[in-house]
């Protein structure tokens, strides 16, 4: 397979947009549906009013259909019918939030508006679950590390399996929600899904991305077992996604109260990420020049370049690169069993993927450490196996299970 540049947002397999990134982002938002996020009837609906690779179609068209869920859930829930206004608050998140995705969170206020619009309806749906999780504000350097605890049941009594769900760089903590929470409960596994520095709404507050991601994870480990007697200390295991697959790894290197980590996949140094899929600091500054002489062809890319800026507390791509520097991760200092679950798109495109994913197999010292490469004929393939929740949850928790017992 030919080598891949750039972000690892190129898709083999295309749903709609010929722009690749725009083709990435739309399967991630369409594979929610799998955890009760967007439907596929209003999906392609939405991308079918879309101008391919123009941001200000994708923010009106997720909007509008934002807005048309809404007052369908406001409905619903006057005239009492409790799960069908569940069922589209929650799509209204993936839409709002869906909406903001190609827009500069340090320019455009509708960036913040979109989210927080997503936000509210979350929490509105989320007060109809069955059993709604519990809004978690862990204190973390005199500010908050947002979450939420989702329970097996009422039952506080009875210790259980518990999974500490973790995104990336452009994840929001609802996010993870939509990525593993339903599949976790059915198996009987508390989540706590929670943002650390740089994730979510925090680059607001002033916390941003930082090498030494152990510290927060403490903090949250902490915090969770003082607050849910839930929660079985002997058998907690962690998980992150996209740029969570460093913070995990990192993490565990020096908090050992986790049985298992899970990555999708390990990222062993992050200036490597930017250097390689990013392109270079003068690709950048082109890209700035492109923009002068062609509005708006460079907008989506300008905006995620931005976008990984301010959740790093960067003025510029240079400075972004020169914070990552440090951003490394030892795998021989990994000690608790360990899957490493990888694309193959990524394994097979994105030259570090394949070579991180051999070196953790050399180096960790723990008997139980695992490759899983999700297939692409099975639509496996794509960045965080998106595409295929079903999949991925299947593949992680049948590990998982085996693991902890």
């Amino acid at each position: 397979m030919k080598k891949q540049a750039g972000l690892p947002r190129d898709p083999r397999n295309r749903y709609r947009f010929k722009n690749p990134t725009f083709d990435f982002f739309f399967q991630w938002l369409t594979g929610t549906q799998t955890n009760n996020g967007a439907e596929l009837g209003e999906s392609m609906y939405i991308a079918s009013q879309i101008k391919d690779g123009d941001p200000e179609s994708w923010y009106r068209e997720f909007m509008a259909m934002g807005e048309r869920v809404e007052e369908r859930a406001k409905a619903s829930l006057a005239n009492g019918h409790i799960i069908s206004a569940r069922e589209s608050y929650l799509r209204c998140y993936v839409y709002y939030r869906g909406a903001a995705a190609f827009l500069n969170p340090r320019s455009d206020i509708r960036y913040r508006q979109a989210y927080g619009k997503g936000r509210d309806c979350f929490r509105k749906g989320n007060q109809l679950l069955d059993l709604p999780m519990e809004e978690v504000y862990v204190p973390f350097e005199g500010k908050m590390l947002p979450g939420y605890f989702a329970r097996v049941d009422g039952n506080r009594n009875t210790k259980r399996r518990t999974l500490f769900m973790i995104g990336g760089g452009d994840t929001f903590v609802e996010d993870l929600y939509y990525y593993i929470v339903p599949a976790a409960l059915r198996r009987n596994y508390n989540v706590l899904c929670v943002d650390l520095p740089g994730q979510g709404s925090l680059p607001w507050e002033g916390l941003y991305w930082r090498a030494d991601m152990e510290t927060p994870v403490k903090a949250v480990v902490d915090y969770a077992l003082a607050h849910f007697p839930e929660i079985d200390p002997d058998r907690m295991a962690i998980y992150g996604i996209s740029g969570g697959g460093y913070i995990v790894p990192r993490a565990v290197t020096r908090e050992k109260r986790f049985k298992a980590c899970v990555a999708c996949s390990v990222i062993l140094n992050f200036s490597q990420v930017w250097d390689s899929r990013i392109g270079s600091v003068e690709d950048a500054l082109l890209f700035r020049i492109w923009r002068k002489l062609q509005p708006r062809r460079f907008d989506s890319i300008l905006n995620i370049l931005a976008t990984y800026e301010w959740r790093w507390g960067a003025a510029t791509i240079n400075e972004l690169v020169a914070k990552t520097q440090d951003h490394v991760v030892d795998p021989a200092q990994i000690t608790c069993a360990t899957l490493n679950l990888v694309a193959e798109q990524e394994y097979n495109g994105f030259g570090a993927g394949r070579r991180w994913a051999e070196e953790c197999l050399a180096k960790i010292t723990h008997s139980r450490k695992e490759l899983i490469v999700a297939p692409r004929n099975e639509g496996g393939d794509s960045h965080g196996v998106g595409t295929n929740l079903s999949l991925m949850s299947q593949i992680v928790f049948d590990w998982l299970d085996d693991t902890l017992g």
